[in-house]
């Protein structure tokens, strides 16, 4: 339940319970969220999700700077930091292998390195 909190002046106290429902937000309305944002929802609950951020020099097809990779609930940044940092450091040396980068060649390079190099460590994914 939720509860009721009553300001009076600058005292505030809690003056009841109420009975509370959940309510799901998919950004363009509220309660009425379609069944591929609640399936994705329940997705990202059950698996969490892995995002790679990639800075590209267009003209040398090279990274200008180590990616960055952050996770929320499929490892916990403070238990596994250094998983990340050094999948991170990993993708980095995977991708200086390539000829030339562009946006396309880094994600599908990105994505099937992680892919895998997350199933190897922690045998999930």
């Amino acid at each position: 339940p939720g509860q009721i909190v009553e300001f009076k002046g600058k005292l505030a106290k809690v003056a009841g319970k109420i009975p509370v429902k959940d309510v799901l937000v998919d950004g363009l309305g509220i309660g009425d969220v379609g069944n591929v944002v609640l399936r994705d929802r329940q997705t990202l609950a059950k698996d969490g999700i892995a995002i790679v951020l990639l800075t590209l020099d267009r003209i040398q097809g090279k990274l200008t700077s180590d990616p960055e990779v952050i996770s929320r609930g499929f490892v916990y940044e403070g238990k596994n930091k250094r998983l990340l940092a050094v999948s991170g450091n990993l993708l980095s040396k995977e991708l200086a292998r390539k000829p030339k980068l562009d946006a396309k060649i880094a994600r599908d390079a990105a994505i099937e390195f992680l892919e895998r190099y997350f199933f190897e460590t922690t045998m999930y994914w």
